[in-house]
């Protein structure tokens, strides 16, 4: 994570970044486009490093964090036990339509919260996963009682077209007087962020921006750009880069000796098994994107969509060879997402799951299982790329999971998304 201040000064932390002050803002609610609840769950570890008890919650719906220990809303006892053995708890109802998400408390809960908890961390609005948005007459739901509204935009909006980057779009278009084709400027940015009819909405108490994904060295220009329109607004903003730089590596190198004959050729529904696998790494939210292979097809067709292809010269050494050799292309990206050309019944959806999870943290690692069954794709932080890079032979990344057993978090999936075809159907 790294965090800017309004002047463009690294911050260590949000709670600088955003100038928070746990005694005086007890009840935060946060608004605004995607990055609520990843700014929520880091906001949580802030508060509590500070020696504070939090509760976070939703006046709408959010998403859960395994490691986050939760209760519903009407269970005053434990969520009063959980508070004190964890100083942290995750208040809500399981959502009927998504076993990964809660929704809203009631009034009498939040009440509770703020008397039993010293600080109340709120999700009061939702964006469905859009950088910008306008609100709706009846949003946000902001707990009335709140002594600090931090607003959220996404600097992925900024370029894009209106219809494509906002939640609600006719809304925004109408606030900035363009039309949904027309594309987010800077200025219309911040006009979204500060505006009474756009996130200041209903605010009667202080008010933050925080813009994230400020990813490059190109996006802290613009921050410093926004910051200016920020502070002529007379607002405080921060700018963020929440998620960690991430490089999908695709492993595509093996010599397919059971198989008799090059598997990842094998057409599984119409389609190669390792072009399927290259059609969904193109869904990964990545910053760039590799294919390790020997084989010149595959390093073909990767290159024609956008993979940067390295040839791996010696792939009878294992998949340590692979592994090593995509690290290697990353460079200085925070993470690695490895996967397998071999696994056709991976879904786009699952891979989308294991990142969103890993980016949630605070563990360092994500893998994807079946039941107790654990399998490929798998995430790694670079804080471990040194116990990558020592790998050899067949030896791959489990063994660096089985090290750090308490830095590993668990997405399900279908048992039949794990196979892979090492011999012929």
């Amino acid at each position: 994570m790294r965090v800017w201040d309004q002047e463009g000064k690294k911050r260590w932390s949000l709670t600088e970044a955003l100038a928070l002050d746990w005694e005086r803002h007890s009840v935060i609610a946060v608004v605004g486009g995607g990055g609520k609840t990843s700014l929520l769950f880091r906001l949580a570890e802030e508060c509590r490093e500070a020696g504070k008890t939090v509760a976070l919650t939703t006046t709408t719906h959010m998403g859960k964090r395994s490691d986050f220990p939760m209760a519903a809303g009407g269970a005053k006892e434990e969520i009063f036990n959980l508070l004190q053995q964890e100083k942290v708890v995750l208040v809500g109802e399981q959502d009927q339509k998504s076993s990964e998400k809660i929704s809203g408390v009631d009034l009498d809960t939040l009440k509770y919260l703020k008397k039993s908890a010293d600080v109340v961390l709120v999700e009061a609005d939702g964006a469905k996963r859009k950088p910008l948005k306008a609100p709706a007459d009846w949003e946000p739901v902001i707990p009335a009682d709140s002594d600090l509204i931090i607003a959220v935009a996404g600097r992925s909006g900024i370029g894009g077209r209106i219809g494509d980057v906002c939640h609600r779009p006719e809304l925004a278009a109408a606030m900035l007087e363009k039309s949904i084709k027309d594309r987010v400027t800077p200025e219309d940015a911040v006009k979204l962020a500060v505006s009474e009819a756009g996130l200041r909405k209903q605010v009667n108490t202080e008010f933050r921006v925080l813009v994230n994904q400020v990813d490059t060295k190109p996006d802290e220009e613009l921050a410093r750009r926004m910051a200016a329109l920020f502070q002529k607004a007379g607002v405080i903003a921060a700018f963020s880069h929440l998620r960690d730089s991430l490089a999908l590596i695709l492993l595509a190198a093996g010599n397919s000796v059971r198989f008799g004959g090059n598997k990842l050729l094998y057409p599984v529904e119409g389609v190669p098994m390792y072009r399927a696998m290259l059609e969904k790494g193109l869904a990964v939210d990545a910053d760039r994107r590799i294919l390790v292979t020997q084989y010149e097809e595959v390093a073909e067709t990767g290159k024609r969509m956008g993979y940067a292809v390295v040839k791996n010269p010696a792939p009878e050494r294992g998949i340590s060879s692979s592994i090593r050799l995509g690290v290697e292309a990353a460079g200085d990206a925070e993470a690695y997402l490895f996967g397998v050309c071999d696994q056709p019944y991976l879904r786009a959806w699952t891979l989308g799951r294991l990142t969103e999870r890993y980016q949630l943290g605070p563990e360092r690692i994500a893998a994807v299982r079946s039941g107790s069954r654990m399998g490929n794709p798998n995430i790694f932080s670079a804080r471990y790329r040194q116990e990558l890079l020592e790998l050899s032979g067949d030896t791959g990344g489990k063994a660096v999971m089985r090290r750090h057993p308490e830095d590993v978090a668990f997405v399900e999936a279908g048992e039949r998304e794990l196979v892979d075809l090492d011999v012929r159907p």
